[in-house]
This record gives C-alpha cells, sequence and structure tokens, in this order.
C-alpha cells in the first residue's frame, strides 16, 4: 500500500462554466464572484452553492463555500453603468464577459481624497448576508469535507475601490493619513464579514490578496508593515479568539 492522502486537495474557486459542466446545469448572473441583476442575493445563493456542489463532486477535501465577495445584503442592487458595466456594493466596477460568465475589474468610484474620506464600505450586519451563508453551508451538510470562507484583510477592497493598485500606492506617498483612515475602514467591514461567516460555521479562513507579480512586489516592506500588516494581524487575531 502507498502512503496515505495526507494533502487537503481544494481550490479559491471555480469559473461558472467549469461549474456548469461538472454539476450539469446553466447558471445565472455573471459570477460567482459577485453578480448583476435585479435578483442579486438569490443569485448569489444559488452559484456558491452550485460551486459547493462541483467541489464536492470532484470530491475536494475543503469547499470555498462563501467569500466576502460574493456575501451580498438583500438590498444590494447594482448600479448599471452604459455599455453594461455595473458598480456593485463595495464600489468596484466591473465589466461582465458573456462568454466566460465571469467579471473583469475595470475601476472603482473612489477618485478623489475627498471620496476617499466619505466612502463607507457595505455594513456586515445588513439582512441577508448571515441567511446567505446560512443556506450555503446547509447545502453542504453531512459531506465529509471542511467549510472554507475566503477573507481579505483591507488592502484588496481598498486598492479595488481607489481604482487600482497604482493609485493606492501613490496615496501612500502623497497622503498617508487620509490612506490609513481608508484602509483601516475597509479592513473593519472585512473582518466584520469573516466574523458572521464564522458564527454562521465556516470552519477554516483563507486570506488571499494582490500582493505581488513574478518580478517584485506592489509595495514596499516598510509600506507593508505600516499599512497592511496591522489589518491582517487583527484579522488573524479575530480568527483565533474565534
Amino acid at each position: 500500500m502507498g502512503e496515505p492522502d495526507t494533502v487537503p486537495i481544494t481550490d479559491l474557486g471555480l469559473d461558472p462554466p467549469i461549474v456548469e459542466a461538472i454539476i450539469g446545469r446553466t447558471l445565472t448572473g455573471f459570477s460567482l464572484i459577485t453578480v448583476s441583476g435585479d435578483r442579486a442575493w438569490e443569485e448569489s445563493v444559488k452559484n456558491r452553492i452550485a460551486l459547493s456542489k462541483a467541489c464536492v463532486k470532484l470530491d475536494f477535501d475543503a469547499v470555498p463555500a462563501v467569500s466576502d465577495y460574493t456575501l451580498c445584503s438583500r438590498r444590494y442592487k447594482p448600479r448599471i453603468l452604459p455599455g453594461g458595466r455595473f458598480i456593485d456594493e463595495w464600489g468596484r466596477i466591473l465589466e461582465p464577459r458573456l462568454e466566460s460568465k465571469t467579471t473583469w475589474y475595470v475601476g472603482g468610484v473612489v477618485t478623489t481624497e475627498e471620496k476617499m474620506e466619505e466612502y463607507l464600505p457595505p455594513d456586515p450586519e445588513e439582512e441577508g448576508r448571515f441567511e446567505l451563508v446560512e443556506r450555503v453551508l446547509k447545502s453542504l451538510k453531512g459531506k465529509d469535507v471542511a467549510l472554507m470562507c475566503q477573507g481579505h484583510s483591507g488592502w484588496h477592497m481598498a486598492f479595488q475601490v481607489r481604482g487600482g493598485i497604482d493609485k493606492l500606492l501613490i496615496d501612500m506617498y502623497r497622503r498617508p493619513e487620509a490612506v490609513h483612515k481608508f484602509m483601516d475602514k475597509i479592513a473593519e467591514a472585512c473582518r466584520g464579514l469573516v466574523k458572521l461567516m464564522i458564527e454562521a460555521g465556516v470552519e477554516v479562513l483563507f486570506m488571499t490578496d494582490d500582493y505581488a507579480d513574478c518580478h517584485s512586489t506592489f509595495m514596499s516592506p516598510s509600506q507593508f508593515r505600516e499599512f497592511e500588516l496591522p489589518n491582517m494581524r487583527k484579522m488573524i487575531e479575530l480568527a483565533d479568539r474565534m
């Protein structure tokens, strides 16, 4: 006999066409990450359940059941822009790609320092978020899988809402105090969403983000320690407490 399988097999997510091929059903909406349309909450629930079902069929050891990307409230309605683009609940501008049923990030609504100060992230306590997680986890009841959630510490949502990594990095040099306030309130909302997902029954938290490409890191070590590391530590401390 060979050695036992001790390496957990999972993934951060599956694109909609792959999910459709695995479960044999057509999905509605544009993406498993963020959805557009008049029934955003309902479609988000259905698509996350479909993703979970596909992961179980693939015999994954852990399922990325829910994410702060898709944890929309019941009242969420995307703001449709000319050309089919839309603004999601965070304030990210997204473009649906019909051929792949995914959404491409193209910009953010925070374009000035004044808007950084005025910006309000989604309220983790808003109606529907906890129920969304409960419904998805209920679909996995009795399955021999670990229940995972995806969370972000603040940097990711901040640079997307700001309009790109380059803009937020320049802000760190030109207006560091404004960036601290901006990232901190986004990070607080992210922690609230992770807390909610853990309270609903998620067993594993994985934190993902864009910190580097194949050439170098996006920010310097000193910038990372100043702007990102404190919020990352708070997220880890939250998970440890729960």
